[in-house]
């Protein structure tokens, strides 16, 4: 299921996953630095959903592996340019 949830609040997430010792190799600044500019380029130009995975990671049609470091997927909608921009971190 989707629920709405603030485009601060998304970014935040990401930076987190992004941070997250276990990604190998560690992110550099630069990486950073590039995926903060994409996220607000997505983030910041309408109304963004997160993808909340239930608890037994599993969809109606299958199961969801989600990766060591987890799962994370947004949705945002653009309603004035009609485009919807999807951000999905995992290290799958």
């Amino acid at each position: 299921m989707f629920t709405p949830v603030a485009a601060d609040d998304a970014r935040q997430t990401i930076d987190t996953w992004l941070d997250d010792e276990m990604i190998e190799p560690p992110q550099s600044v630069r990486t950073h630095a590039r995926v903060a500019r994409l996220l607000s380029q997505a983030f910041d130009c309408g109304t963004v959903y997160r993808l909340d995975v239930p608890n037994n990671e599993e969809h109606r049609s299958n199961w969801v592996g989600v990766g060591a470091t987890g799962f994370r997927e947004f949705v945002v909608i653009d309603r004035e340019h009609e485009v919807i921009h999807m951000v999905v971190a995992s290290d799958d």
